[in-house]
């Protein structure tokens, strides 16, 4: 809400001359909208403003705007009329909302350089639009003052990030007791409800709740992670580890793309080491608060790249050697912690909802350092020592195949760069045979390409556009 609040404080005071607001009292199609509370703010503060007035038809002043907003108008006898008119004054028009794509056109880019992230290198590859319209026009989506998944998200990957600091302070993993673990996330979380959260958000019932929720789900987590490095060889040695940004650990990895600059920069949830022999083996880590599976198989779409282009940047600037990626998910348990459930109740529901999903070097002896039992790692061990995976996909590979992998993800950073510069950006969602990706789903442009619109119009089968 503050957020909101700065924002139209910011928009009220750009004005040097004078401040014209509009506020419609209906939609176009008919429905009754209720005036903004930034609206209704003004006109308590300025008793003395201006108030004006517009009918429907003082609006729709021309034949032009008429027919620019013909596909919202209400069906029925007055629509009928009016295209009739245009029709009759060959005024052009739409009878329902245009896609918006043409695949020959481009936008002028005439950057030289361009820096990427992961997530925006696999936006553009699921749809250019998309990228043009996040990062480019950077469009921002309108959302509802809430304690959403992306906070829910930034609470759990920060509480972990703070509680696996304070664990290797020393330079060494040192497992805290039970009571010294719970201590330390339930200390760890009221800080950052009282820092970032607020006093004002314990007035709120639904909020408390989810947030005891979250906490004991935490309490979970750092036990597991407890368990897992008891047991483990490698050692975490950085958590959010900036590539490129600011206050940055290593610089950002850079690319020549035709004469032209590419630069990945992101940061790393958490790295973790082990030393054999000499050579430096790496394994990072990503939080995730839903559920996301790692397939090597998309990368040359473009996708499932966040963590390889991670680790391979860790590993160029470090002179390390890849031995694993994994995304480290945990979603909140589907029950309703509120006291009566038992503690081994929320234990085997909880231990649901965390998963390690990703890929390992295909070396017994590193591995084995990794986790000691093979629980914590997506493959097994067998009786002459080598490894396997657990169902069809594969999860272990050599030092051979990281380096394809590599190459792969190097010839899409081409790929993808040289479009971008070329000024593609057009409405074109990535389909890949017996491969559910659905690049709109989540999409927030959906109402800008239409591309979701026009999808659900060719299902009915009731797309009409007159010429």
């Amino acid at each position: 809400l503050n957020t909101n609040r700065f924002f139209v404080y910011a928009a009220f005071s750009a004005p040097t001359d004078r401040l014209v607001l509009l506020c419609p009292n209906s939609e176009l199609s008919g429905g009754e909208l209720r005036p903004s509370t930034a609206w209704l703010s003004v006109l308590n503060m300025l008793t003395a403003v201006k108030s004006v007035h517009f009918d429907s038809k003082e609006m729709l002043y021309s034949r032009e705007s008429i027919a620019a907003n013909f596909p919202s108008f209400e069906k029925g006898k007055i629509k009928d009329e009016i295209e009739k008119t245009l029709l009759r004054t060959d005024t052009p028009y739409f009878k329902s909302e245009p896609m918006v794509s043409d695949k020959n056109s481009r936008i002028d880019f005439s950057q030289t350089s361009l820096n990427l992230s992961p997530s925006k290198f696999e936006t553009y590859a699921k749809c250019p639009f998309s990228f043009f319209g996040n990062y480019l026009l950077d469009l921002k989506e309108k959302k509802q003052n809430e304690f959403s998944m992306p906070e829910i998200g930034n609470f759990v990957h920060k509480i972990l990030e703070l509680f696996m600091r304070e664990c290797v302070s020393t330079g060494k993993f040192v497992c805290p007791s039970e009571h010294e673990r719970r201590e330390l996330v339930n200390r760890l979380s009221k800080q950052y409800f009282l820092d970032v959260i607020g006093k004002q958000a314990s007035e709120d019932k639904k909020f408390l709740h989810t947030y005891a929720n979250m906490v004991k789900t935490i309490d979970f987590v750092a036990e597991n992670l407890c368990t897992e490095f008891s047991e483990s060889d490698f050692l975490p040695v950085g958590f959010e580890f900036k590539i490129g940004l600011q206050d940055e650990d290593i610089p950002a990895i850079t690319y020549d793309v035709n004469g032209k600059t590419v630069r990945l920069r992101g940061s790393i949830d958490r790295v973790d080491t082990y030393v054999q022999n000499g050579i430096t083996y790496v394994r990072v880590i990503d939080y995730k608060t839903y559920a996301k599976n790692f397939s090597v198989d998309l990368v040359s779409y473009g996708l499932d790249s966040q963590l390889l282009h991670y680790l391979f940047a860790f590993c160029e600037k470090t002179g390390s050697v890849p031995a694993g990626a994994f995304y480290f998910t945990v979603s909140l348990p589907n029950v309703s912690i509120n006291g009566r459930e038992s503690e081994e109740e929320l234990a085997k529901e909880i231990a649901k909802c965390i998963k390690r999903n990703g890929i390992v070097i295909d070396n017994p002896d590193v591995v084995y350092a990794m986790s000691n039992n093979f629980k914590f790692v997506p493959v097994k061990r067998n009786k002459e020592g080598n490894l396997y995976s657990y169902g069809s996909a594969k999860k272990a590979y050599t030092d051979e195949e990281f380096k394809e992998i590599e190459a792969t993800l190097h010839e899409q950073i081409n790929k993808l760069a040289n479009n971008v510069f070329d000024g593609n950006m057009d409405v074109c969602p990535l389909e890949i045979e017996n491969k559910t990706i659905e690049p709109c789903k989540y999409c927030s442009l959906g109402d800008l390409c239409r591309n979701r619109k026009q999808e659900e119009e060719e299902f009915d089968g009731d797309a009409d556009y007159a010429d």
